[in-house]
């Protein structure tokens, strides 16, 4: 028998943050696996999109094949870096989107506003951004504590853009999440 060690519930922080049929999403940072847009993609139906966006262009394929295989037909990929806020202008407008995703991508970068500063560029106001990102605790893997994002910090990146913190939750045993509004 096979166990499979849930680390994010995503299906249950989607429904957390209220996500419906029909809006638009995006995920910044979508990665390899794009668990994130493709769960998404499943909740807002075919009258719905979702962006599933990455620096790493060579990742991109594998997710556009899962959603294909899936049989999701709303997921986008797009190759665009989050930390030049307007590089996806052009795909994805100002005020277009009704949540953002940021999940396990602060971590990994020196320009963490500049990321946050994007997804509230292409958030509708009234719209949602949800951060899922590592706990800065000992744990048997993920990256170096050096390189996780205290939850406070990244508070007070939103807070400085204007944004109003929801919630605050437990996104697993080894993530925080932080739901904002725009």
């Amino acid at each position: 028998m096979v166990y499979e060690t849930v680390i994010i519930n995503i299906p249950e922080i989607l429904q957390k943050v209220g996500l419906r049929p029909g809006q638009t999403v995006a995920d910044l940072g979508t990665g390899r696996e794009g668990r994130f847009a493709l769960s998404a993609g499943k909740v807002v139906g075919e009258y719905g999109k979702v962006w599933a966006i990455d620096i790493a262009k060579d990742l991109l394929p594998s997710i556009e094949t899962k959603a294909a295989m899936l049989g999701i037909t709303n997921v986008h990929t797009l190759w665009s870096d989050l930390e030049m806020v307007g590089a996806s202008k052009n795909t994805i407008p100002d005020d277009s989107i009704d949540l953002a995703i940021v999940a396990t991508v602060l971590y990994q970068s020196k320009k963490k506003k500049q990321i946050m500063e994007e997804a509230v560029r292409m958030t509708k106001s009234g719209g949602k951004i949800v951060v899922v990102d590592w706990k800065k605790i000992e744990t048997p893997f993920g990256p170096p504590m050096t390189e996780r994002v205290d939850p406070e910090d990244v508070k007070t990146i939103a807070s400085g853009l204007g944004l109003l913190l929801l919630e605050e939750f437990e996104a697993g045993e080894y993530h925080y999440g932080l739901i904002f509004q725009k």
